[in-house]
């Protein structure tokens, strides 16, 4: 019995020691809900904080957003500025270049509104100078043809009077101003001669020739620097008056210019060249087809230039030869023909000399005498030699760069190149007698009898109208 009672204390005890374990995981049951309570109202807490925190950095992306896309339209705002402004600016330029354009225009009339008047009162004098010439002469002009006139006139001053008031009435106002500066030159200068060139070595033989009698044969002369071709206009025409100018020596010009484009005056002395056309298409020839680069370029690109820009020559003379006498002196050259028959007619004038190339190649001595004496110059017996050596060929083909333009700069090979040959009849092997008969026929047509037996071969029918 009491064994029973104590099985049943222990029964109770350990019921009460199970129910204390019940208790206890209940509570530590409750305690693991309660911290897993606050573990996820913890994740909560964060979770809404992080939240926020996403919610507080998409709101700062936004307003970086908002503040990016406020700069840009500021940037924009600007740079639309800035186009307005630059515009604005491109309107004013523009506006200034009109009124600049405008005001060159405005110049530009007054001042060919000058020109034209300058041109009206150059016209005025020469009417008025061609009335007094009228009224001073010993006889009325019969005909308005220059060349015409002088062959029937007898006196210089007529000739002079007339080609003065036919080259003011023909020019204009640059042309005018130039042979004006030219007769001034001319007339202060107390000039030796005017060389008109047939062809390269008898203009350089001719030059030469007149330079060394005027220095009495100094070997040392630069006749291509002491005697300027004028009507050149590669050279400003001021900087040559101002050499011209500035010589202390007797001075000699070259031209090209015919003889009803050339300033008269009785004080000048004109010395013409000429020479057969085919050797002095030949000559040319060689001139033209040795040129450079730098010959074409000077003639075609400095300004003031008339016509189409010269070209390379024909490669085959005789086309090249053909080409000059049926264009008569084109396409590149002056016209020849009404040249040499200008020249002939004024050859009875006393300051008038007509040359031939023959005739300085047959006896330069002979024609040295003749030159020095209708220049007037006195030339001592023992200079005669060394003047001769200088004007020979040899000599002057050895000293080229004293008597070519430039020193030979414009010439492939320099200035022996420019010096060719000096010979007549290089024509002759190249040309057919069909060619010969059509140029000798044309030179009959357009000079006459006389001038062309003169212009073939240099010997006159009356050789009295020839100075001695």
């Amino acid at each position: 019995m009491a064994q029973r009672r104590h099985r049943d204390l222990q029964l109770c005890q350990g019921g009460h020691h199970a129910h204390a374990a019940a208790t206890l995981m209940r509570a530590n049951v409750v305690a693991t809900l309660m911290r897993a309570n606050v573990v996820a109202t913890l994740m909560r807490a964060n979770a809404a904080a992080t939240l926020m925190r996403a919610n507080v950095a998409a709101t700062l992306m936004r307003a970086n957003v908002a503040a990016t896309l406020m700069r840009a339209n500021v940037a924009a705002t600007l740079m639309r500025a800035n186009v307005a402004a630059t515009l604005m600016r491109a309107n004013v330029a523009a506006t200034l270049m009109r009124a600049n354009a405008a005001a060159t225009l405005m110049r530009a009339n007054a001042a060919a509104t000058l020109m034209r008047a300058n041109v009206v009162a150059t016209l005025m004098r020469a009417n008025v100078a061609a009335t007094l010439m009228r009224a001073n002469a010993a006889a009325t002009l019969m005909r308005a043809n220059v060349a015409a006139t002088l062959m029937r006139a007898n006196a210089a001053a007529t000739l002079m009077r007339a080609n003065v008031a036919a080259t003011l009435m023909r020019a204009n106002v640059a042309a005018t101003l130039m042979r004006a500066n030219v007769a001034a030159t001319l007339m202060r200068a107390n000039v030796a001669a005017t060389l008109m060139r047939a062809n390269v070595a008898a203009t350089l033989m001719r030059a030469n020739l007149v330079g060394q009698l005027i220095t009495g044969g100094d070997p040392a002369f630069n006749t291509a620097a002491a005697s300027p071709w004028l009507d050149l206009r590669v050279v400003p025409k001021e900087a040559v008056l101002g050499e011209l100018e500035a010589q202390a020596h007797r001075r000699f010009i070259k031209t090209h210019l015919p003889v009803d484009c050339l300033p008269y005056h009785p004080a000048a002395k004109y010395i013409y060249l000429v020479r057969d056309g085919r050797d002095m298409c030949w000559s040319l020839y060689n001139h033209h087809s040795t040129a450079n680069d730098m010959w074409y370029s000077a003639l075609n690109e400095t300004p003031g230039r008339v016509g189409p820009p010269i070209t390379r020559p024909h490669p085959d003379p005789r086309t090249y030869f053909l080409d000059w006498m049926e264009q008569d002196g084109g396409p590149h050259w002056w016209p020849f023909f009404s040249h040499v028959r200008g020249w002939w007619e004024v050859r009875s004038l006393p300051n008038v000399l007509l040359v031939h190339f023959n005739a300085l190649r047959a006896d330069l001595k002979r024609e040295a005498h003749r030159i020095a004496r209708f220049l007037g110059i006195d030339v001592p017996e023992d200079k005669w030699p060394v003047i001769m050596e200088h004007c020979s060929m040899d000599w002057m083909r050895a000293h080229a760069e004293l008597a070519v333009p430039g020193g030979g700069i414009f010439w492939e090979h320099g200035a022996s190149d420019f010096i060719f040959k000096g010979t007549n009849g290089r024509w002759k092997d190249t040309l057919t007698e069909q060619d010969c008969a059509a140029y000798e026929e044309r030179a009959l047509q357009e000079l006459g009898p006389e001038c062309a037996e003169w212009l073939k071969s240099g010997k006159p029918h009356d050789s009295s109208q020839f100075k001695h």
